[in-house]
């Protein structure tokens, strides 16, 4: 999802900031909104039965159906592959995930295989999100994300790439149990710009398909 829309959720957050098992509640949907309250964007989040995030359909400001993706995991239930399709349904590329120590390297591909970009998300010692860094298919550097820790509910991540012309930074707070609260993005002069509302439901969801809504 972190590559068609606002790049707000683009970090996957580490293990040991979050709950460690699986929750009894889940969140439902993402809506994207101004200062003035007004919807930009709004995603909404299906599950399996084990709790594992596998769909994501997206909407405009009109709530017009603009596409979706589609989530595969491994047995340890950390996502290795993404799909994604446009507003007609027609799948117009994919994404294979890869882990090793220390790193995590998303590979996205048109569908005749060639590469288009790489995502690879580094891990300071502690095991926490230390950048994003986005390459072209030549791995010329697209953008860097960075992440200061505030404690171990509260984050703010920076990214070198501006939005519609400007600098943003986003403040992304957890709830005592580890569960999303709230995201808030402002422009570098520390105006806000927006938030996200976090709609819940019942039901359950495994911690790592928590740390690929957030981030």
């Amino acid at each position: 999802m972190r590559h068609k829309i606002v790049p707000l959720l683009l970090i996957l957050l580490c293990s040991n900031i979050i709950y460690a098992g699986n929750f009894d509640r889940r969140i439902a949907a993402l809506m994207f909104t101004g200062n003035d309250n007004s919807l930009v964007f709004e995603m909404r989040l299906y599950y399996d039965a084990k709790g594992n995030l596998v769909k994501v359909k997206q909407f405009n400001h009109l709530m017009k159906f603009i596409g979706y993706e589609e989530y595969f995991y491994d047995s340890e239930n950390r996502k290795i592959r993404e799909n994604i399709f446009d507003s007609q349904r027609v799948q117009q590329k994919y994404t294979l995930i890869e882990y090793a120590e220390g790193i995590r390297i998303a590979t996205v591909y048109n569908m005749d295989g060639r590469v288009i970009m790489t995502i690879e998300t580094e891990y300071d010692k502690s095991g926490r999100v230390k950048r994003i860094v986005e390459y072209t298919a030549g791995k010329e550097s697209v953008s860097v994300s960075k992440y200061h820790y505030y404690d171990s509910r509260r984050i703010r991540c920076t990214r070198d790439l501006p939005v519609d012309g400007h600098d943003y930074y986003y403040i992304i707070q957890l709830g005592r149990n580890g569960m999303l609260d709230r995201v808030d993005y402002f422009r570098k002069n520390g105006t806000r710009a927006g938030y996200v509302r976090i709609v819940p439901e019942d039901g359950i969801m495994t911690s790592h398909s928590l740390n690929d809504i957030i981030f």
